[in-house]
């Protein structure tokens, strides 16, 4: 005889089965998590194109855009949650030149033997022009100390703001993506 307690019972164990099932099969938010791409990149076109390559991906990838809408990457600094961003990274991209000056402690500071890295100045080396000053411009930082004294040429890291830089930097962005995650490498 089938009483309100013995359905309330069995509803209970069939609610219990399906959850205890639910977790078996499937990985815990936790380890979702850390299966996740994780790249960081300090500026927004670098962020834009990680984005389009990944296409459909980008939601299965954690994306981190360091230098919000107004930061000045001329005076940037580092928060500890950027620090942590950029610890746990697969993919730290940054532009390199004079204004990421906080990059190679950031780096050392935060050693990740399995990260990998791109310094769109390297990268991009042999056609970064060299800055131009004129008349009326306001000097960088230090210039007012050495204006007198020969210094080493200073390049535009407004590297993004050329098309074939950006299909080499893309290009090189989809390289290290499909090292990083040959299951979608297709993709």
């Amino acid at each position: 005889e089938l009483t309100m307690k013995n359905l309330y019972l069995l509803l209970l164990a069939g609610i219990t089965a399906v959850l205890l099932t639910g977790c078996a099969v499937g990985k815990s938010g936790a380890e979702q998590e850390e299966d996740r791409l994780k790249i960081v990149c300090t500026i927004f076109p670098a962020y834009d194109w990680v984005k389009q390559i990944l296409g459909d991906e980008a939601d299965g990838a954690e994306l981190t855009l360091l230098m919000k809408n107004g930061t000045d990457m001329h005076s940037y600094q580092p928060t500890v949650w950027d620090m942590t961003k950029i610890a746990k990274a697969d993919l730290f991209i940054y532009v390199g030149g004079e204004s990421d000056f906080w990059v190679g402690d950031a780096l050392e500071n935060t050693k990740n033997p399995e990260r990998k890295e791109l310094n769109l100045m390297e990268l991009l080396e042999n056609s970064v022009k060299e800055e131009e000053h004129v008349d009326g411009m306001k000097k960088s930082r230090g210039h007012e100390e050495h204006e007198e004294k020969e210094e080493a040429p200073e390049y535009d890291e407004h590297v993004w703001l050329s098309l074939r830089n950006a299909e080499n930097v893309c290009s090189r962005i989809t390289d290290l993506l499909c090292e990083l995650d040959d299951i979608h490498a297709a993709v």
